[in-house]
């Protein structure tokens, strides 16, 4: 397993063999668990991201006939102008979040 979700998940086990013996043992370790679940998903999702921004570059010309440059037209330019960044992501976790505590909230109702 990858190093980036072995620590975490080290980690998480941690802290849910921490949780004292009560009536909300089961809730507190089920509230700590979504929470890393979700962090390694943020994680996995952001190296994604990364992985396919890095694809999405243009690679350094192989030969000298590529280096000639080319004109690109509106349709390519505009598809480049529409990829998401990483900001965009950071949005859609910040979202996942506000969702995330509104299913806590309400399984603990």
């Amino acid at each position: 397993m990858a190093s980036w979700i072995e620590k975490p998940c080290v980690e998480l086990l941690k802290k849910l063999n921490d949780v004292p013996l009560d009536d909300q043992r089961e809730n507190r370790q089920l509230t700590l668990l979504m929470a890393g679940l979700a962090d390694i998903n943020k994680e996995m999702m952001r190296r994604a991201a990364v992985s396919v921004r890095s694809q999405l570059e243009p690679e350094a010309p192989a030969s000298p006939a590529a280096t000639s440059p080319v004109q690109a037209s509106t349709e390519t330019k505009q598809a480049m102008n529409d990829v998401p960044d990483l900001d965009d992501f950071d949005s859609f976790d910040e979202e996942l979040d506000m969702i995330e505590q509104t299913l806590i909230r309400s399984i603990n109702d």
